[in-house]
């Protein structure tokens, strides 16, 4: 569980988006001193994007050489950096990975998807004539920037826990967020690899794959067709990555015991199995038709010390959402209130909020902080070039200081 006891306020900075903006000591200590003085509890740093390729002295991962043709500091360790000046202004400092984000199609560097492409997620579309076909992800015809390893590759696995295994041995970090810890997509991973560790699973051979898991409707923005094994396939899913959380726990803890285990997710839950996640409480029944009786056991949100839930909506309330024409739930409020629901009080909860959706609208992103800290135990800024490109620090230091 989070060590705080008040509502906790996170500020989260990419690494893409802020790589010359915290390339220096100078500039780190500066946001530190910042973050102090609007009451920020916790700062994330994004020290392995989706590129793979890390932003801290490893002997594992590949580190940053250049950026868009620029060269970054060589022997420049911006994790450290981050731990001495945040502690220094007794911010905590969380170090985040791109779980299964391994190269980026924007980026000629990357991690482990172009050093091993056999790690890559195996991606089921369908050719101009509509035929199916399966493809590594990194020649898939609609790839979007992320290229993502197979979650279930046991190789894979034991290379992502060397690196988080990695960071909390080596550097004093407060705890460990793992974010794309997912699948890309439903379409996603469909390799020979997962058919047979599937069919293992349900002791039972796929006799038309992936036809019997799903089909795809040949009308682009239609659902899938679902085959005879497409809950136990999504059940399958979700299995594998409540074991690798597990596994991560563990990982972090045998290392040190308070150290935490944090995680970001979308507040979408009921659309979140696409992704091939639980991240509800065991407890919880999930609103699927087609979970079985044991889906909910692949729950993990009593493996995470703290989660932040991505409310990312322009509109704070549902009545405001239904007022500009939009669905309830794609308001700040709907999805605090689903991700409360859902996590059965496991683990806080901090409502993630999206800056860029409030540009020009400080007010509304006020009252977007208020909702958050209302409904939920924290809040998630997301992300620092915004709050920089907008000027808002001031706005964050009156918000946090009010009484709530």
């Amino acid at each position: 569980m989070s060590k705080h006891t008040a509502k906790t306020k996170v500020l989260w900075c990419d690494a893409e988006a802020n790589l010359w903006a915290l390339d220096s000591r100078e500039k780190v200590a500066e946001l530190a001193s910042q973050c102090k003085a609007v009451s920020i509890d916790i700062i994330v740093v994004d020290v392995k994007p989706l590129t793979g390729v890390v932003l801290y002295n490893s002997k594992i991962a590949p580190r940053i050489k250049a950026w868009s043709g620029r060269k970054y500091p060589e022997n420049y360790d911006l994790l450290q950096v981050m731990v001495e000046e945040g502690h220094k202004a007794g911010i905590e400092v969380h170090a985040s990975i791109n779980v299964f984000a391994e190269a980026s199609t924007e980026q000629p560097e990357g991690g482990a998807a172009i050093a091993h492409p056999e790690w890559q997620c195996i991606k089921y579309e369908l050719d101009k004539v509509g035929k199916a076909r399966l493809v590594p992800a990194s020649k898939a015809a609609d790839q979007h920037f992320a290229i993502f390893v197979n979650p279930a590759n046991a190789d894979m696995q034991a290379y992502e826990l060397s690196i988080i295994s990695e960071i909390v041995t080596n550097y004093n970090v407060d705890g460990i967020v793992l974010d794309r810890m997912r699948y890309p997509d439903i379409k996603s991973d469909f390799s020979k690899l997962s058919k047979e560790m599937f069919e293992k699973w349900i002791g039972a051979k796929v006799e038309r794959f992936p036809e019997d898991i799903f089909a795809i409707d040949p009308i682009p923005g239609q659902d899938v067709v679902r085959g005879k094994h497409f809950g136990s396939w999504m059940e399958w899913r979700t299995r594998v990555i409540h074991d690798f959380v597990a596994d991560i726990r563990r990982t972090v803890k045998s290392i040190r015991t308070e150290a935490q285990v944090g995680v970001y997710v979308g507040s979408w839950y009921t659309y979140y199995y696409d992704v091939g996640v639980n991240w509800a409480s065991p407890k919880h029944k999930p609103p699927y038709d087609f979970a079985s009786s044991t889906y909910k056991e692949t729950g993990y949100a009593d493996l995470v010390d703290w989660m932040c839930t991505g409310c990312y909506y322009p509109h704070p309330t549902r009545e405001e959402a239904r007022a500009s024409g939009i669905a309830e739930w794609k308001s700040v409020e709907a999805g605090c209130e689903e991700s409360i629901d859902v996590v059965e009080n496991e683990a806080p909860v901090y409502a993630s909020l999206y800056l860029r959706d409030y540009a020009g609208k400080p007010d509304v992103f006020e009252r977007a902080i208020d909702m958050a800290l209302t409904k939920t135990q924290g809040v998630m800024l997301f992300d620092l070039v915004y709050l920089r490109d907008y000027g808002w620090w001031d706005l964050l230091k009156r918000k946090f200081s009010e009484k709530r």
